[in-house]
């Protein structure tokens, strides 16, 4: 637990309203190894607003209730809990932050953060609010991250983010992972004005960052600052990330029906329904893309059991998997893969 008492972290804002400027939304589920380093991001934050943090625990069956009902002991005038004493999501209830989170957010503002991603950044939301105060027209801004696969213990060469255009051209070509959900801060009107309009507590999506990212780009503009202020932790199985075939294609069909559900309320051209089939063909091929990143035997196999779903097979296909099965193959296709992209910037 962070050293700072709840008085240090008060002492700098400069309002003697009480009320939060910014909320952070925060759900978590069985995540005890993580939790404390989640929330101590959260608390070392240094604003001249007050902000609180609004954290919804799903009735895990490990010790994270424990440690958030301790730390909103020591720190309770920004900590709130929502402790469940049934597992809302197994009941059907996906929409958790616009269920039950949001309503509960005081803050002209929502930073979003799950409970096993953290913050590194302390000046973090000081220079996401301070923009959005002063320009109206952004509805959303957020930052670069840096990814930690826990099995490993390593960090992800490289990072993640990176500026989103309009609306139309983040639901065509569904370029989700330039946007960040773990470093979202967000206006509060919009969040309250997607729960009424689009109302995903009846959808039953299995996301819910990405139809809130296109709603908050339909009716307003995203800020991208290029600073690392955030670390997504990519564990072997979670709500958005397994390696199971099965769970992946629901993963990757649920965001194919947002796109159709955008496409039609907006009148937008250009979606289609994608077939199972292509759905398994990139599964395979962003297996074989995370395998050149991280060239383990882990994500070797996870690249055989997505291949060992294709039915029949293409050439290009059968020739990534030949080269997938030994490291060095794997090796080769990253080489292959780098002068691609050289000879492309060159090109350009």
């Amino acid at each position: 637990m962070i050293s700072l008492t709840e008085n240090e972290i008060m002492q700098n804002w400069k309002t003697s309203d009480e009320t939060p400027l910014v909320s952070i939304a925060c759900i978590t589920f069985n995540q005890e190894k993580y939790i404390s380093t989640t929330l101590d991001g959260f608390l070392m934050q240094k604003t001249d607003f007050p902000f609180e943090v609004v954290i919804h625990d799903d009735c895990s069956t490990d010790s994270t209730a424990k440690i958030i009902r301790e730390y909103e002991i020591r720190f309770p005038n920004i900590i709130k809990s929502i402790i469940q004493t049934e597992n809302q999501y197994s009941k059907g209830i996906k929409a958790i932050l616009a269920t039950f989170v949001y309503p509960k957010c005081e803050g002209k503002y929502i930073a979003l953060c799950e409970g096993d991603d953290y913050w590194i950044d302390e000046n973090k939301l000081q220079m996401q609010v301070d923009f959005l105060e002063q320009n109206p027209d952004y509805g959303l801004c957020y930052t670069k991250i840096k990814s930690f696969y826990q099995d490993t213990q390593t960090f992800l060469p490289g990072f993640i983010g990176g500026p989103v255009t309009t609306f139309e051209d983040y639901l065509i070509n569904g370029n989700q992972k330039r946007t960040t959900t773990l470093t979202y801060v967000v206006r509060k009107s919009l969040c309250d004005l997607y729960a009424k309009e689009i109302d995903p507590s009846t959808k039953g999506w299995l996301l819910g960052d990405y139809p809130l990212t296109l709603f908050i780009l339909k009716y307003s503009k995203a800020k991208y600052f290029d600073d690392v202020t955030a670390v997504y932790r990519v564990l072997s199985e979670s709500a958005s990330h397994s390696v199971n075939p099965e769970k992946i294609l629901k993963l990757n069909r649920c965001l194919n029906d947002i796109q159709l559900f955008f496409a039609e309320k907006y009148n937008v051209q250009g979606v289609r329904k994608i077939t199972d089939r292509e759905l398994y063909s990139g599964m395979f091929f962003n297996a074989v893309a995370n395998a050149t990143k991280d060239n383990t035997k882990e994500k070797r196999d996870v690249i055989a059991k997505m291949y060992n779903n294709l039915e029949s097979p293409t050439k290009k296909e059968k020739i990534f998997m030949f080269f997938c099965k030994t490291s060095f193959g794997v090796c080769l296709l990253h080489i292959y893969h780098t002068l691609k992209v050289l000879l492309s910037k060159k090109e350009k």
